[in-house]
């Protein structure tokens, strides 16, 4: 029940994403105590598995709806955590580059091939080495999550992590100075 709940809750998400009316109820947050928050959440569901944490403490006030970037970054913890295997540890970073703030989720997992490292971000899609696997998925997390920050206005993608596995990264603009007055 709760994943079928799940999947609804993705498939609305998905459908106010892609006729351009997903709402965003923004405020001022301190991202690293959202961050924070959020691998605190995380580490109590899924104990035992290592999180390193790499976030510049004075970043800006950032102006965005909060549930939805928490919702993204859930997304990328819990992809990194399925399909990283034995759950070697998972890393977040956040640092001010410029005028965004550079947000990245990073695993030691298998990593993903060039030729699917735009199709991931398409709805319903799976890497295709995934489907042949028992881990469950839906392929429309990254989809989400994509939408979500878009409507931010900032980007995401993916990179290999030198280390091996791999790192997804996206940015969110830093506030306009109209904001701020």
């Amino acid at each position: 029940a709760h994943r079928l709940d799940r999947l609804v809750d993705q498939l609305l998400d998905l459908s106010r994403i892609e006729a351009g009316v997903l709402s965003l109820a923004r405020d001022w947050i301190e991202l690293p105590a959202l961050i924070a928050d959020t691998l605190a959440k995380f580490e109590e569901l899924h104990g035992g598995c290592p999180l390193e944490q790499d976030v510049e403490v004075q970043l800006p006030l950032l102006y965005v709806d909060p549930e939805r970037i928490t919702q993204v970054l859930w997304n990328l913890l819990e992809n990194a955590w399925k399909y990283a295997s034995s759950c070697t540890s998972l890393k977040v970073e956040a640092r001010n580059v410029g005028n965004e703030i550079l947000i990245g989720v990073a695993d030691r997992g298998p990593g993903i091939p060039a030729e699917e490292r735009e199709k991931i971000f398409h709805h319903f899609y799976r890497i295709k080495r995934d489907q042949r696997t028992p881990t469950q998925g839906s392929g429309l997390g990254l989809a989400i999550c994509q939408g979500i920050v878009q409507a931010h206005g900032g980007r995401i993608w993916v990179e290999d992590r030198p280390s091996g596995g791999s790192v997804f990264r996206c940015t969110l603009p830093l506030p306009a100075m109209s904001y701020l007055e």
